[in-house]
């Protein structure tokens, strides 16, 4: 369809809305409400025939439905039923059921159901209601005796009374007397049987049926149970009394027909039917069945049943293919006997092929037809009833025509043709009917299925639904909305049903379209769009490949599909047709990108067919087959079996096929077999076996040319066990082993193979002679008893000298130790193999030349110096002159030279460089034929050589140490006496990587690193390098620092937050930069830094030394990168001034605030920032106040960190509770004052008990700040305080002088005597020194910081500082703190 543009567009809305419209104001509505659903349906109906029990309620079903209401009547025997609901009758409350109350014989008729609606009447299937009834036999005096021939066949008659339903028959064995009777069942067998009528059959009588073996007073008796009526009645008691005859006198005969069931029988369709002979015979015969014409075999519906013992038959839902003749043959030694029974079989009424008659809807003014076809037989009645009225009594109607199974219409209408007609179909089995409900219909057009917006790939078939219902039927109509004109394509047509094909789609095909239905009662529209896609294409499909195992592989798949469509594609490969769900096998992958299919370490199982399969919910495409074949290596052969042979076995085995063979089995995973192993395995010696390879087998290329089986004959070694299997080959690798059958092959014991080979000496100790040599395999050892016979004799006996043999029994053993021999003399040598068997004898090359011990050579370097050039901090070259590297002067086979060195300051630590000039020499070659030999040297190749001169480097030497060398020769064995020592200094080195670089602090913009120094310096470390950049795989320019040698922690600043860093540090001496460590630490993200905690403060004359701890409470929290102090003057009550600021400090925990005016009190806090310039985030601490004290003042220690008093500034702050807090404070100072001067006037005490009154300021436990707590000094003193102090070292509880001059206090110690206003006494910690000794006041420190408070002069003091002072400062004292 053609594009519909510019204003074509509204007007289309236009119509929709119209279309809309109309549609809803005219829906597709019966102009009659009546329809269908208005007939009443029988839904549940009587059976053809019921039963009651006198005296009990008897209910007949039955039930219909309908959209109306139903009413509904019963008939009994053509007459209509009185229903009261209180009465006999009565109709069950919401359904149609008929219920009977207390019936008796009267009641018994025909009755059928009737139920009514506006509409018409439906009608039941007529049932014929019976009384249950049970009769009594005859009355009788006297038993019945039977008084049969043993051997001859007997029947008892039953006469079994009227019974309804009808009784089960059966026969038992009654006790009879006067008191009391009673009833046991027999147990039929195939020679005592009943017929169909109850009769009892002996088909040769016994004497034991004379149940004398039982019971003396027992009779036969026939027995009836109605099981309805839950009650049975018994017969006449009969007797059987066999004559009896001697067994020789016993007549057999043959089989003879006794009972059958009868010759003309008929059986009903859908029923069981059971057929029956009887058959006598001594012995009793067996009887077999089968079916006359065709098929001797009887149906599988028909089978003997279980308690005939074959004698009856019976077929399971009886069909008209069952009709036909049955044999039943008896027989047994003597004959046989047989009865021909031919069945017939009939039905009730059928609807033929199964089709009841259904409802008919007509329109006006059409013809009608209704049509009602059953079939029976007998051939059934056909009989027309209108509303359960017999049609020849209905009102008559020109229109309507009735022709046995069908009435006709001329043309109907609705006002008086609506009725619910009655089929009835009967024969003398039984009646069938069917309601068929003729209903008018009158309606404007209404759709039953619209068109919806409709999507279709390009090139296919397009389907727009339009089914309509209307009478009569509407006419449909496929237009364009926009013209209103139909439709004129080739390619469009409309179906039947009204839908609007479009073959072979086309893009121009897209828009909107209208189905337009009308009759005469009205009309009706629908609208729906057409969009047409680009089709779904493969254009890259999987190829063939052949790969080996473990190889990746990818299969291509490279699809496209509309853009509009492409969110809701799907791509499924499949293997072997089969879909592979790649969730189960995490080998398996699909690439998003291109869809293709990953396949990781490819196993010979993923050899097959690939495809792959896109799907976007609209159209689908599936590619090409690919084929991946994976070759692996072959699988094992099979039907390995072996023949034993005296010395050897033959092995054979089946080949492994190839592809060409057989494509489906794969046993050789994808790849030719190249070759066959054939292994052996030695079991006699080691359970567990000793598997060689005994030879190999090549296979044909051809496959023409492989043969059937494979045969290798493998040579055996004597004494031994062998089993054996064959692995196939192939470029691959070789299969698992394929096991023999057979067994295990044993051969005979022989001498050993061959002597031991590696036949020498061990050059060890001076006066030994060891011979070494190789063990002799099991396999080659060949008898039991196996050992070595070792055989030596000095090169100076005569030959005519025997050789000292000495026996090792020990097979595993390959050295012999003979002690007391000279040093390094030559001796012959051999070793045989030797077992049970015998010796086997040497050969030429078994005899050797060995040697005994070295000694230490005799020679010495000489000249030894070094090549200046050469050295530099870790090598030089030595040099020296050779020396005399005969077998004499060496004392054994010369092997080169050492050179051994040493630091000056370390003789006991030693090094060596060995160089090695004779590694090719034979100590041990064969003896020649004249018995005299030489060891044979090969020419050595001397380094270094110049004239006489030979020379040596090293490159272990020590740099920045004083060394010296020596040189000393070499044998194999030993080392000779050192030359000369010369010395000479190397120069500085490289330092060693630090041993420990670590980031210790994080922060938003800041990281801390310490290190310590290398373990090797190699001169004198110069300074360190310090590199830092953001860590891969970012990229981004790194910064460095160059650092004091003193540092061992540096504070790197400025760092982005939320970052990690790599951070590299090298130490650097004269010699250059050493090897790099490297750490890496990560910046928190950028927040305001954690509140820095107040920690000591040490007040001066005009200055105070503040301290703090990084990160606070929140340790290990966000401490700040950088601090400072702002502080103010309190000059009146709530007088908040300006704020004053220090320096900004990076690198201390501290600063000084400098310029403070005696005898005033200050506010502090303490800030911590993060971030620089115009992006910096600070936090404050709390403020605390301080008081500087005045000349002469006495000063307080701070109290611990834990005690201090903080006091932020604010409205709360009462008055009442700053009076109450002085008082107290000022309570406490007297009492402390008291208690000093009557301890100084008491007794002398050490200064150490001052302190402890002071309390200590510091205790383990009250540091909750880590790394950033200082450590408590202990309260005494050391010697080095006391020293750089001035104090005395006499004693620890030296008392200190009260006596000296201090007009400020003449009652003796007291604070004052340990206040020094200056500041300059403090350590950069706050601790004080000096306080041990007045005489020393105004000194100060030469370490300690100036009065002015700078904070650099603190700085350079603590770099100053020892170690003991730096992790153990001394204690701070006590500022005054106000509130």
């Amino acid at each position: 369809m053609e594009a519909i543009q510019g204003g074509g567009w509204i007007a289309v809305l236009f119509l929709g809305f119209v279309s809309v419209a109309i549609s809803d104001q005219m829906p597709g509505t019966s102009l009659d409400s009546m329809s269908a659903n208005s007939a009443p349906r029988i839904t549940r109906q009587p059976p053809a025939e019921s039963e009651f029990r006198d005296g009990q309620s008897k209910t007949l079903l039955c039930a219909a439905e309908a959209d109306r209401q139903i009413t509904y009547r019963w008939m009994k025997d053509g007459r209509q039923l009185a229903i009261d609901p209180s009465g006999k009758f009565s109709i069950r409350e919401g359904e149609g059921s008929l219920v009977i109350s207390s019936p008796g014989g009267q009641d018994e008729g025909v009755y059928q159901c009737f139920a009514r609606t506006d509409f018409g009447t439906a009608l039941s299937t007529k049932t014929t209601l019976k009384a249950a009834v049970l009769d009594s036999f005859p009355t009788v005096v006297r038993p019945i005796v039977h008084r049969p021939t043993v051997g001859q066949p007997l029947n008892i008659s039953c006469d079994p009374p009227r019974s309804y339903p009808k009784g089960r028959i059966y026969w038992g064995l009654s006790t009879h007397s006067t008191e009391s009777s009673r009833l046991e069942g027999i147990d039929n067998d195939d020679r005592v049987l009943l017929d169909h009528n109850g009769r009892l059959y002996f088909a040769n009588v016994l004497m034991k049926d004379s149940l004398l073996d039982i019971g003396p007073n027992l009779y036969y008796a026939c027995i009836v149970k109605n099981a309805l009526l839950g009650k049975f009645v018994k017969g006449n008691e009969q007797k059987v009394n066999p004559t009896n005859v001697s067994e020789a006198n016993i007549r057999r005969h043959a089989p003879k027909l006794m009972w059958s069931s009868p010759v003309l029988d008929k059986a009903i369709r859908g029923e069981n039917k059971r057929l029956k002979c009887i058959f006598s015979g001594l012995p009793t015969p067996r009887v077999s069945w089968r079916r006359i014409g065709g098929s001797s075999e009887l149906s599988g519906r028909a089978s003997p049943t279980p308690e005939s013992h074959n004698t009856e038959i019976e077929i399971r839902g009886v069909d008209y293919t069952d009709d036909g003749q049955y044999e039943c043959t008896g027989a047994n030694s003597e004959g046989v006997s047989s009865r021909t029974l031919t069945l017939a079989v009939e039905s009730m009424p059928y609807w033929r092929q199964n089709k009841i008659p259904s409802d008919v809807e007509a329109v006006e003014d059409d013809p009608v037809e209704i049509e009602c076809l059953a079939d029976g037989s007998p051939r059934p009645v056909i009989d027309w009833f209108i509303d359960g009225i017999p049609i020849q009594n209905a009102t008559r109607n020109h229109r309507r025509r009735v022709d046995g199974t069908r009435i006709t219409y001329d043309g109907v209408t609705n006002s008086s043709d609506r009725h619910v007609f009655q089929c009835s179909a009967t024969n003398v089995h039984g009646q069938i009917i069917a309601n068929i409900a003729l209903n008018i219909l009158a309606s404007s057009p209404s759709f039953l299925l619209t068109p919806s917006d409709t999507k279709v790939v390009e090139g296919h078939r397009a389907m727009l639904p339009c089914r309509s219902t209307g009478a009569p039927k509407p006419k449909v109509t496929w237009r364009d909305p926009v013209t209103g004109n139909g439709l004129q394509r080739n390619r469009f047509s409309t179906g039947s049903d009204g839908s609007l094909e479009i073959r072979n789609a086309d893009f121009a095909d897209s828009g909107l379209y209208e189905c337009f239905i009308e009759n005469k009662f009205g009309s009706n529209s629908v609208r729906a769009r057409l969009l047409v896609r680009k089709p779904t294409l493969i254009n890259n499909s999987p190829r063939d490949l052949v790969v080996n195992v473990t190889d990746d592989v990818t299969l291509q798949c490279d699809v496209t599909t509309d853009p509009e469509e492409a969110s809701g594609l799907r791509v499924t490969w499949t293997k072997n047709g089969k879909r592979i769900e790649s969730a189960f096998d995490r080998r398996l992958s699909i690439n998003p990108s291109d869809f293709s299919l990953n396949i990781r370490s490819a196993g010979v199982d993923d050899t097959g067919v690939y495809a792959c399969h896109a799907d976007n919910g609209l159209d689908n495409a599936t590619s090409a087959v690919g084929r991946l074949t994976v070759r692996g290596p072959p699988r094992p052969p099979t039907g390995v079996h072996v023949t034993c042979e005296t010395h050897g076995a033959t092995v054979r085995w089946r080949p492994v096929p190839n592809d060409d063979d057989n494509n489906n089995n794969n046993n050789n995973n994808n790849n030719r077999v190249n070759e066959y192993v054939v292994y052996c395995n030695r079991t006699d010696d080691d359970p567990s076996g000793h598997v060689i390879e005994c030879t190999r087998v090549t296979a044909p290329v051809r496959i023409q040319d492989v043969p059937p089986e494979f045969a290798a004959y493998v040579t055996l070694h004597p004494w031994g066990s062998y089993s054996f299997s064959v692995v196939a080959v192939n470029s691959m690798g070789q299969s698992s082993p394929g096991q023999a059958s057979d067994g295990v092959c044993t051969t005979p014991p022989a001498i050993p193979s061959r002597n031991p080979g590696g036949v020498c000496s061990k050059l060890l100790g001076p006066r030994q002679l060891v011979i070494v040599w190789e063990v002799v395999p099991r396999e080659e050892r060949n008898g039991a008893g196996f050992h070595y016979r070792v055989g030596y004799r000095t090169r100076r006996d005569p030959p005519s000298t025997d050789f000292e043999v000495k026996a090792i029994r020990d097979p595993h053993q390959t050295e012999l130790v003979i002690h007391d021999q000279e040093t390094f003399q030559p001796f012959e040598i051999y070793v045989q193999s030797a077992n049970e068997v015998g010796v086997t004898p040497l050969g030429h090359s078994d005899k050797r030349i060995g040697y005994s011990g070295e000694g230490k050579p005799t020679v010495v370097p000489s000249n030894v110096n070094f090549n200046e050039d050469s050295l530099n901090s870790t090598s030089v070259e030595i040099t020296w002159t050779s020396v005399d590297t005969s077998l004499e002067k060496m004392n054994g086979f010369f092997k080169g030279y050492r050179i051994e060195f040493w630091r000056v300051n370390q003789p006991d630590e030693k090094r060596h460089e060995d160089i090695i000039l004779n590694r090719h020499f034979d100590s041990c070659p064969p003896l020649s034929g004249k018995g005299r030999s030489t060891p044979v040297r090969k020419k050595r190749k001397r380094r270094h050589f110049a004239s006489h001169r030979m020379s040596g480097s090293t490159d272990r030497l020590w740099p920045n140490s004083r060394i010296r060398a020596g040189v000393m020769v070499l044998n194999q064995a030993n080392y000779g006496r050192l030359s000369d020592v010369i010395e000479f200094q190397t120069p500085e080195g490289v330092p060693d990587a630090v041993s420990r670089l670590e980031v210790t602090e994080s922060g938003s913009n800041h990281l801390v690193v310490e290190w310590s120094s290398p373990l090797e310096e190699n001169g004198v470390i110069s300074d360190y390098v310090l590199t830092y950049a953001i860590a891969p795989p970012y990229v981004g320019s790194s910064s460095q620092r160059i650092l004091p040698p003193v540092e061992r922690r540096f504070k790197i600043l400025d760092l982005l937050p939320d970052s990690t860093y790599a951070v590299s540090l090298a130490a650097e001496t004269g010699a250059g930069r050493g090897q790099l460590s490297e750490t890496h630490g990560r910046t928190l993200p950028q927040t305001a830094p954690s509140r820095p905690l107040v920690g000591d403060i040490d007040v001066g004359d005009d200055s105070a030394n503040i301290s703090w701890i990084p990160g606070g409470k929140d340790k290990p929290g966000n401490p700040g990168s950088r601090f400072y102090v702002e502080y103010r003057q309190l000059v009146d009550k709530g007088d908040d001034g300006k704020w004053n600021q220090t320096e900004r400090v990076t690198d201390e925990n501290w600063t000084i605030v400098a310029d403070l005016k005696p005898g005033q009190s200050y506010e502090f806090r303490i800030v911590a920032v993060n971030g620089q310039d115009d992006r910096e985030q600070e936090s404050r601490s709390d403020i605390f106040t301080v008081y500087v004290p005045m000349e002469g003042e006495r000063k307080t220690k701070p109290p611990p960190k834990d005690e201090m008093l903080i006091v932020k500034r604010g409205d709360s702050v009462v008055w009442w509770f700053v009076v109450l807090m002085s008082t107290i404070v000022l309570l406490v100072i007297v009492l402390f004052v008291v208690c000093l001067v009557y301890r100084s006037r008491g007794q002398m005490y050490p200064v150490y008990e001052k302190e402890r009154l002071w309390g200590s300021p510091h205790k383990d436990e009250d540091q909750p700040f880590g790394e950033y707590a200082r450590e408590s000094p202990p309260l005494r003193p050391n010697a080095d305080h006391l020293r750089k102090s001035g104090g005395s070292l006499e004693s620890d509880e030296k008392p200190l002088d009260s006596s000296a001059d201090d007009s400020s206090n003449d009652d003796g110690d007291s604070i004052g005597d340990y206040d020094d206003a200056d500041p300059a006494k403090f350590n950069e910690d706050g601790s004080f020194i000096g306080a041990y000794n007045r005489n020393n006041r105004g000194s100060g420190s030469t370490a300690a910081a100036s009065a002015s408070g700078d904070r650099r002069a603190f700085k350079k003091h603590r770099r100053r500082r020892g170690p003991e002072e730096d992790d153990s400062p001394s204690p701070p004292t006590r500022a005054n703190t106000y509130v």
